[in-house]
This record gives C-alpha cells, sequence and structure tokens, in this order.
C-alpha cells in the first residue's frame, strides 16, 4: 500500500485489515493489525504499552515517539526519533461525520468547510485534524470544540494539504493526506 512520504524523521505506516478479520471482535482486530503493522517495521515489538492518560509507547524502543489510528479498514501507525509531540488519525469516507457536524464546528468553521471546493472532504478533514491535534495535545477539555479551524488550503493534484488550528492562543498546523478511501491527518512537533 502506498504511503505519503513525510518530513525527516517522521515514518507512516499504514495498512488495511483484512476483510476476513471483520467478525473478530473489532479491538481485538485493530490491536492485532497495529502490532502487526510495527512488527513489519520494528521486529523486536511485542506489544504497544500505554500511559495513563491513553498515550501510546514502546516500552523496547522508549526513544521512539508514537501516535495510533484506526478506522474500519485501516491501521496507520506514525513514528518518530526527533518529535516529541504526535498526533494521528485515519478516517474512512463516511456519514457519522457528516451527522455529527454540528458538535465538532461553530459557525465559523461551518462556513469554512461549506466553502471549500470539496464540502465532504473538508468536513472530513477538519474532524481528522481536531483529533490529531487532540492526541498530540491531551487537553483537559474532553471535547473537540475546542480547537478551532483557522484555514484549510488543500492541493488537489498531490491530495494533501495543511490546516491551520488555534487552541489556547496558540496557531499549529496539522498536515492532511487523502485518496478515496481515507482521510489522514497528523500533528508533529
Amino acid at each position: 500500500m502506498s504511503c505519503p512520504v513525510l518530513a525527516n524523521g517522521l515514518t507512516l505506516l499504514l495498512k488495511e485489515i483484512p476483510l476476513w478479520e471483520k467478525r473478530v471482535q473489532r479491538s481485538a482486530r485493530e490491536k492485532q493489525a497495529v502490532l502487526e503493522l510495527l512488527q513489519s517495521h520494528l521486529p523486536q515489538i511485542t506489544e504497544v504499552s500505554h500511559y495513563p492518560n491513553g498515550k501510546p509507547y514502546l516500552s523496547t524502543y522508549p526513544n521512539l515517539n508514537i501516535s495510533i489510528s484506526h478506522s474500519d479498514r485501516y491501521v496507520a501507525v506514525l513514528l518518530s526519533e526527533q518529535k516529541t509531540v504526535l498526533g494521528l488519525d485515519i478516517e474512512d469516507w463516511g456519514g457519522q461525520v457528516e451527522r455529527v457536524r454540528h458538535k465538532f464546528l461553530d459557525e465559523s468553521e461551518n462556513h469554512l468547510v461549506a466553502g471549500a471546493q470539496d464540502e465532504r472532504l473538508a468536513l472530513h478533514l477538519a474532524w481528522s485534524a481536531k483529533e490529531s491535534l487532540y492526541k498530540a495535545l491531551n487537553p483537559q477539555e474532553p471535547y473537540l470544540q475546542v480547537f478551532k479551524i483557522l484555514s484549510l488550503n488543500l492541493d488537489e493534484v498531490q491530495q494533501r494539504g495543511e490546516l491551520t488550528l488555534m487552541y489556547q492562543s496558540e496557531k499549529f498546523i496539522v498536515q492532511a493526506y487523502y485518496c478515496s478511501d481515507y482521510v489522514l491527518t497528523f500533528f508533529a512537533e
């Protein structure tokens, strides 16, 4: 499977979950897919551990930072030895994001998304970007509205983009990639 080429020091691993695994309990299927994906890149991995706040880490690679995301069809892992704050999200195309739009976008963000050339794409990227930043920053507030989308720039030829979000008066840049199967966003600082 083709993965986007990322900036120096970042490694993105991506795997489609085989259809036959759909009958396995979702959490077990996702955990197994993440482990297999990591083992293809880092053979000594036997488990993924989690801090009390839920962030993953690899005890066998203490200098490696990690962020994990999964959708119904894919698992994705972002690794970095240099970046200390990572957040990754992958989303399949689907109706759930459209149904909960009012829960994560304010009025100005709705106008920004509605004004995009591809509103459905912009909406999925908005959700995913907020999820990525939420994973990276681990805010005290348990909801995505704490992040404000200021801009959304897309390169339709390269199928990539950049979203600028604000949290507590600070701006953050979230990178985006998309294709016919999914949208993927990440933050690395």
